[in-house]
């Protein structure tokens, strides 16, 4: 399935994303790093769904871009680029030898702890996803997997970011809480909507390819990893 702009902002014209298996892969690390490994159904949802209006939405895409190609964080797509700039458990710049690991070496976010997990999770093969992040990823990559009903219960129904920061519902006071996660709209999305259908023609695109060619729905469990979360 495809996710793609649709409205009158010429800046977004044509733009649009095919979550396939690499993207599968990325969007269930970042669920995982996000929201650990008892991560839920409407959790993977809202962190898709807030990750994919940023990137279709969000009127300052342009910048991630160039971040991940400075950082070693580009993959040939601009889309799983995004999510990795974006996400801090699977930021290069996050990661060990990461300027911004080195900058807050002394907090919390920069200890070896942290840097440990971020390695795990970025590392992680799909065998390694709890089953329930990649049922959940599978059927957002399919276009079933519909914003949880909290979604609708807010006063913007439209979210582009996370946060587990304290301070985060005072600067956000319209968005709501996700099991210690704050989910909100940090900048006024251009006018549009994110609407799904069924795959066209892909030609040019960039082809995405599972690692190692391994067939998601066939492995087993991992045990060689640390526990995540």
């Amino acid at each position: 399935m495809i996710y793609r702009y649709e409205g009158k902002d010429k800046s977004k014209q044509g733009l649009s994303v095919r979550i396939g298996r690499t993207a599968q892969l990325w969007l269930a690390r970042m669920c995982v790093g996000e929201a650990g490994k008892n991560c839920t159904v409407d959790e993977v949802s809202l962190l898709c769904w807030a990750i994919v209006n940023r990137y279709l939405l969000h009127p300052g895409l342009k910048k991630w871009i160039p971040l991940s190609k400075k950082h070693g964080g580009h993959e040939g797509n601009d889309f799983i680029s995004m999510i990795r700039m974006f996400s801090q458990p699977i930021n290069p710049r996050w990661a060990e030898g990461g300027d911004k690991a080195e900058k807050y070496k002394d907090i919390r976010e920069g200890r070896p702890a942290a840097l440990k997990r971020r390695k795990a999770v970025t590392n992680m093969l799909w065998r390694d996803i709890p089953g329930t992040v990649k049922y959940a990823v599978r059927q957002f990559s399919e276009g079933k997997l519909f914003p949880p009903e909290v979604l609708t219960k807010v006063e913007k129904a439209r979210i582009s970011n996370w946060a587990a920061l304290k301070s985060t519902p005072d600067k956000f006071p319209w968005g709501f809480d996700v099991n210690g996660n704050w989910f909100f709209e940090d900048q006024e999305l251009v006018d549009g909507i994110v609407i799904c259908s069924g795959d066209e023609d892909t030609a040019g695109e960039f082809v995405e390819t599972f690692v190692d060619n391994e067939a998601p729905e066939e492995l087993p469990i991992s045990s060689t990893i640390e526990p995540i979360g």
